[in-house]
């Protein structure tokens, strides 16, 4: 399992913050297929159910958003990541300009992931009502 997780695992889910969100269905299928033909392997007479419950195992997608509020989190915090955002407009210059707004890049960069994070979890509402 180990060698799965850190071998295969880690490759499926390289700089997933930056696609998950533009995977088409289908494409996420066909990564989720090599996690179950995986888990066949190590577990041939386990369903992928079962073998994902037995291995404490999160279906790839489900991880791949998670993974994506948790590095969301990160820079809404604050921490390391806010420096790859690009600087506020005041920052870069001092010119008076007309298109100048009270809002800059990064600003619009925080509220589109905030959005992007919003409409996910709408999604979701509905799978969560039906669990209860």
């Amino acid at each position: 399992m180990t060698v799965y997780i850190s071998l295969i695992r880690s490759v499926l889910e390289y700089c997933c913050a930056v696609w998950h969100h533009a995977l088409p269905a289908y494409f996420s299928e066909s990564l989720e297929r090599v996690q179950k033909r995986a888990l066949r392997t190590i577990a041939p007479t386990l369903s992928y159910s079962e073998a994902l419950s037995l291995f404490q195992l999160p279906r790839l997608d489900s991880r791949r958003s998670h993974l994506c509020e948790k590095i969301l989190k990160k820079i809404f915090r604050g921490g390391a990541l806010l420096k790859h955002l690009p600087d506020k407009r005041e920052d870069i210059h001092n010119y008076q300009i007309r298109s100048a707004k009270d809002y800059s890049r990064r600003d619009f960069a925080e509220a589109f992931f905030l959005a992007k994070l919003l409409l996910q979890i709408i999604r979701n509402l509905p799978n969560f009502f039906d669990l209860l």
